[in-house]
């Protein structure tokens, strides 16, 4: 995994905010969060419509659920000092829910696992959103086998892997989002070792 970045004190971001405007699109729809003590993210809801903000779960069953659902606002969610980690939220409003948004910790990853389902590979979550800047550390990724032993090799459409160094492989290490990805999606096929059938999957690269 990604080793912990040093950044200058004047560079933390430790209590960002996010405002779900009349458009239903988060600002930022990437969200960098950086401190050495306790975070915070806080929410706020100026489209004037009835949303619901709801967190993708781990996609390691055991790992820390960091945020709560949201119904109401302004809401704060606090993040324990030391986290390292992402997460995916999607909004939902008039019936119809978005694709996700995200929000980096520290250095993340975002975690995608893959295992076999009745003979097919999936990717868990199916799609997900991770950011890009310029102004701080990349947003990063780490895609990661169910069972250690096997290793699913990773291809991309188009051969456009937008990852640095190269997502080929199931190896759970962290890797950094290209410049100039934000904005686009990326779809992928994981294969599998013992001959079941690929799986697909998305990136999302939002922009921070």
């Amino acid at each position: 995994m990604a080793t912990a970045r040093e950044l200058p004190i004047e560079d933390f971001n430790a209590n960002p905010a996010i405002t779900i405007g009349t458009n239903l699109i988060p600002s930022p729809q990437a969200c960098m969060v950086s401190g050495d003590g306790p975070m915070s993210v806080t929410f706020s809801n100026t489209s004037g419509q009835s949303i619901q903000i709801n967190f993708v779960p781990p996609a390691i069953r055991g790992n820390p659920v960091l945020f709560s659902n949201i119904s109401s606002f302004p809401n704060t969610q606090t993040i324990p000092a030391g986290t390292n980690a992402s997460v995916n939220y999607t909004i939902t409003a008039n019936g119809e829910t978005s694709d996700p948004y995200c929000i980096q910790i520290n250095d993340g990853p975002m975690i995608v696992q893959l295992s076999v389902v009745n003979s097919v590979v999936t990717c868990t979550p199916g799609t997900v959103a991770v950011p890009q800047t310029s102004v701080m550390a990349d947003g990063t990724l780490a895609i990661v086998p169910a069972i250690s032993a096997y290793s699913y090799p990773i291809s991309w459409f188009n051969n456009n892997d937008p990852f640095t160094p190269a997502l080929d492989s199931s190896d759970g290490e962290s890797h950094a989002s290209n410049p100039g990805t934000a904005g686009n999606s990326y779809t992928y096929t994981a294969g599998d070792p013992v001959e079941n059938t690929p799986g697909n999957g998305t990136v999302i690269i939002r922009s921070a």
